[in-house]
């Protein structure tokens, strides 16, 4: 915070990449949204804290999960 510089933190959740089990690949498509994140939508998350317009944000986890952490919206089995 002194000097202008803020801490902050990206909290993925599944992201399709080469290293991507398969077990993960099922886990999202079950999701709320249905899909891995894709590598840019996580970049994208880390240049929005790096850019000026979020010079106001510190001590914040932007979670990029896409709905997984709302156990709510999971199917009952």
């Amino acid at each position: 915070m002194s000097y202008g510089v803020t801490v902050n933190v990206v909290a993925p959740g599944y992201v399709a990449t080469g290293s991507q089990l398969e077990f993960e690949a099922a886990a999202a498509a079950a999701g709320p949204i249905g899909r891995s994140a894709t590598p840019d939508e996580i970049a994208a998350c880390v240049m929005f804290l790096a850019h000026e317009s979020a010079s106001f944000v510190t001590g914040s986890a932007l979670v990029a999960d896409g709905g997984h952490g709302l156990p709510e919206t999971w199917p009952r089995l």
